[in-house]
């Protein structure tokens, strides 16, 4: 019979058999012996306590490791496919069970695998089991750290970008017809990059994101941006070419390039920008015109040389302003400023290779969307919750090459 009530306490169901006096006795009652068993003793088998890679985790191996119970692995039973084709393993025994693995060789490639494991308890049960893992694109070094976000500029048509790296991936849209799926700009890029005109006001519109600048929890004081680029028409005396900017005039980053040159232009100053003028003030003066008090890297690129930039934001949450902004071009430091506090929440979206919606420069505000305008190609990106050091900036400069350090590369 089944007793149903419910007490000011919720809800309770119980479960009983009535004898023939009419007493009510609780299945399964411990403590009563004329209680019905609803149930029988078994062996327990052994089970699976990890697995190696997890969702999105690099790896060489495949590991599955077991814990034995009254039942244990017939070792010489395991048997693992990879994506239905037949891997060999190896098998050993642990303190409390054994340890299959499959090794690589090297990393696996990005994509999707499943993995399917056979075997035998020793109480004659054969058990198959099955999971999923997907490896995202990205070079190794890059991806070995952590990138909250990886854009490998990888599309090849239409105009939604596409993230390999992201929770959620980013909503991101180009405009005005870039030119998808050209060469990448290093060896170990990973598929295709993008060449904008900025004549045409082509960029990479990014949609408000969490982890790049409205939503979740901020202040933040510890960010890192970093992306390959090629300047092919360079800014002359006066203009400004947006290499990528998010925020606004209140609170943002904005890493550009600026004209030095009248005429056929061989060369451009560089300038990575961070600034917050609202909370602890820092990077100048709300609506401020010329360079006053900003925070931001300068040096020099030339035209048709290959970059790997690198931005990083370590933040002072005292506010004594003693955090810094650090710049890197081809795994060389090229300057860092101080003067720093946290980057705030900062809305008006973001984008790569243009303006969109408001920035900042070293000139003062720059209201609107377009005319900012980058001639080039640019190529995985990566964004950081994370404050890279100089060691990480220089791996992945050169986990980009493995050594083939091509001609177009110069470091400034």
């Amino acid at each position: 019979r089944l007793l149903w009530y419910e007490g000011g306490g919720g809800a309770n169901v119980e479960f009983f058999s009535v004898d023939d006096k009419g007493k009510k006795i609780l299945i399964n009652d411990p403590d009563n012996a004329d209680a019905i068993k609803a149930y029988r003793t078994a062996d327990s088998a052994p089970y699976i306590s990890r697995v190696v890679p997890a969702q999105g985790e690099l790896s060489k191996t495949i590991e599955f490791a077991f814990v034995n119970a009254d039942l244990s692995v017939d070792k010489s039973s395991v048997k693992m496919k990879l994506n239905g084709a037949d891997v060999s393993i190896s098998t050993s025994s642990t303190d409390d069970g054994i340890a299959v693995v499959h090794d690589h060789g090297d990393y696996f490639s990005p994509g999707d695998y499943t993995v399917e494991l056979s075997y035998t308890e020793s109480g004659g049960v054969s058990r198959v089991r099955s999971y999923s893992y997907s490896i995202p694109k990205g070079t190794v070094a890059v991806l070995m750290d952590k990138p909250v976000i990886y854009i490998p500029f990888d599309d090849t048509e239409g105009d939604k970008g596409v993230a390999s790296v992201g929770n959620p991936v980013p909503a991101m849209t180009y405009t005005n017809g870039p030119e998808l799926g050209v060469p990448a700009l290093y060896p170990n890029g990973a598929g295709t990059a993008v060449r904008f005109d900025g004549s045409k006001n082509q960029d990479l519109k990014i949609s408000d994101h969490p982890d790049i600048n409205t939503g979740g929890t901020w202040p933040r004081g510890a960010l890192s941006w970093e992306f390959w680029f090629k300047p092919e028409k360079l800014p002359v005396t006066g203009q400004i070419q947006t290499l990528w900017q998010q925020g606004g005039v209140t609170r943002g980053i904005h890493l550009y390039l600026s004209g030095t040159q009248d005429s056929d232009p061989t060369e451009a100053d560089i300038y990575l920008m961070a600034w917050n003028r609202a909370q602890t003030l820092w990077g100048g003066a709300l609506n401020q015109v010329g360079a006053d008090n900003i925070t931001a890297v300068k040096s020099t690129v030339n035209a048709d040389r290959v970059y790997h930039l690198a931005f990083v934001l370590v933040g002072d949450d005292s506010g004594d302003l003693e955090g810094t902004l650090t710049g890197y071009l081809n795994g060389r430091q090229i300057g860092q400023v101080s003067g720093v506090h946290m980057l705030y929440a900062h809305a008006d979206d973001a984008s790569f290779a243009n303006k969109w919606t408001n920035t900042v420069t070293h000139e003062g505000d720059s209201t609107g969307t377009g005319g900012l305008g980058f001639t080039g190609v640019i190529d995985d990106a990566a964004f950081y919750l994370s404050s890279l050091t100089e060691e990480q900036a220089v791996a992945h400069f050169e986990g980009g090459f493995a050594g083939k350090v091509s001609d177009a590369i110069e470091i400034t």
